[in-house]
């Protein structure tokens, strides 16, 4: 499953001021106000981005939607996820039971764990579809689970400086969150000039979309996932992002 969350929650619209005024007002003048307006720069109302779901679980037979209406719950083993949501291989102390919320994710998508996995991202305007969204993007799991892999590394990658990761953005954070830490307006990508190589070629390349084809690699499990995706390319960062999605791997 994947989780879309509005981005625009962590980032609202902007607010700019504009004063006109008269330059050296003669005496006559001086008695008139300054005329001042607020500009609200953001995402139109009309637009959104959607994940595509043309093949769900509920699609192929594998899931009723009935059943997952009502109360469904499923298990996250505690060897599998955090809780406290830093991404990192840690353990949780007990099993952690996840009710299953229909409404808002509806029929997860269905992912093999042999095949390696990206949701196609698509922009729409007024309930019409615009064009598929191919600019970066991150994404994890919200309930902490850590048992999946990106398919390229940095020695994948031709990096001309620094490349960004969970771990080094959590980290810049006084209280690490990853709904917050990782966005459009701290992103950058290694592909630009900046701070020097330092991180080893072995690490995992975690960002998505754009010019590279990065995937995801499930373990060899059923269970569910669910995403959150944040858009970090600046082009798209004043749209709502898309909500959470759950992803089904069998």
């Amino acid at each position: 499953m994947i989780d879309y969350d509005l981005q625009q929650r962590m980032f609202p619209s902007e607010i700019s001021t504009l004063t006109v005024d008269l330059l050296n007002k003669d005496i006559l003048c001086r008695g008139l106000p300054a005329l001042t307006t607020f500009i609200s720069v953001g995402c139109p109302p009309s637009k959104e981005i959607k994940v595509s779901k043309r093949v769900t679980a509920c699609s192929k037979g594998i899931l009723d939607p009935s059943l997952l209406q009502n109360n469904f719950t499923y298990i996250l083993k505690k060897e599998i996820y955090n809780p406290s949501l830093l991404l990192e291989s840690i353990p949780a102390e007990e099993d952690l039971i996840v009710t299953y919320d229909y409404a808002a994710w509806g029929c997860p998508l269905v992912a093999h764990y042999g095949a390696l996995w990206s949701p196609e991202l698509q922009l729409w305007n007024n309930d019409e579809f615009v064009e598929i969204v191919d600019v970066e993007y991150v994404i994890f799991e919200v309930h902490g689970v850590h048992d999946y892999n990106y398919q390229l590394y940095l020695s994948d990658i031709n990096c001309v400086s620094e490349a960004q990761n969970w771990t080094t953005m959590l980290k810049k954070q006084a209280i690490p969150d990853p709904h917050t830490a990782w966005n459009s307006k701290n992103f950058h990508s290694c592909h630009d000039p900046g701070e020097p190589i330092t991180t080893p070629g072995s690490t995992e390349y975690q960002i998505m979309g754009g010019c590279i084809l990065n995937r995801i690699l499930f373990p060899k499990r059923n269970g569910f996932y669910i995403f959150k995706i944040i858009v970090v390319n600046s082009t798209y960062s004043l749209l709502p992002c898309p909500p959470r999605i759950p992803q089904l791997l069998g």
